[in-house]
């Protein structure tokens, strides 16, 4: 019996050992090291960060890669106040205060009470959230924005935009198609939070017919019991770089 139980001991140890190396160096655990690992070109990557807030996703590349250029997109003014603030005398910033959707228009900005929680959708009237203001602001799309601008490809594209993140991807379609977006880290949103949510079927689906695969899920959250929202990442196999 004491033999049995010091064998099982040690299958534990084995096994939590093993967990501990999967957790430390294995995909799924921290985005931006999977990032750095599955970069075709990690040195001076061109990464679009979209739905910037204050910067915390800025500070975080810059952490992960070597002289990345960042092409940065918060749609409120007061917040974008702020991500200026963050970012004062980073090299090689772009900082834009506009959003990007599916096409160029002018569109209602709902302002919560909490930046991080701002959209172009409205909040179902469930959530309870407190929107501060409503406002116009200018909405682009990822191609008009690359083609003024010379940029032939993005190397990881980070979307963070409550809910309207399936809309700032059809609007790269000629990236897209010529297979110039490499990663893609985006907030996928299980529950019924905003108005008008695509659901996450229709985003995977949407991906991989265009030739992503799924990565991993990362940072679960949960709310009343059921699945709320997750950070996903996706890779294209098939990327093309074009050097600027």
């Amino acid at each position: 019996m004491r033999r049995v139980r010091i064998k099982d001991a040690i299958k534990r140890l084995v096994y939590y050992a093993g967990y501990e190396v999967r957790r430390a160096g294995g995909l799924g655990w921290d985005p931006f090291r999977d990032m750095r690992r599955l970069a075709t070109h990690p040195h001076r990557p061109v990464i679009f960060d979209v739905g910037a807030n204050v910067g915390q996703s800025i500070d975080l590349f810059r952490r992960h890669f070597d002289h990345p250029i960042i092409h940065a997109f918060e749609p409120s003014p007061s917040t974008f106040r702020e991500l200026q603030r963050q970012t004062v005398d980073i090299p090689d910033l772009h900082l834009n205060n506009c959003a990007l959707g599916s096409r160029s228009e002018i569109k209602l900005f709902a302002e919560n009470t909490y930046s991080e929680l701002s959209s172009l959708l409205e909040p179902t009237a469930d959530r309870g959230w407190e929107v501060e203001k409503r406002y116009q602001v200018e909405v682009q799309t990822l191609d008009e924005y690359c083609a003024k601008r010379s940029v032939t490809h993005i190397d990881m594209l980070k979307l963070d935009t409550q809910g309207f993140d399936l809309e700032v991807i059809k609007g790269g379609s000629e990236l897209l198609a010529l297979q110039r977006i490499q990663l893609l880290f985006i907030e996928i949103i299980f529950s019924d939070m905003y108005e008008g949510l695509p659901r996450p079927d229709e985003i995977y689906s949407f991906l991989t017919e265009q030739g992503f695969s799924l990565v991993s899920f990362y940072t679960f959250y949960h709310e009343h019991g059921r699945a709320d929202w997750a950070d996903a990442l996706f890779v294209n196999p098939e990327y093309r770089n074009v050097p600027q």
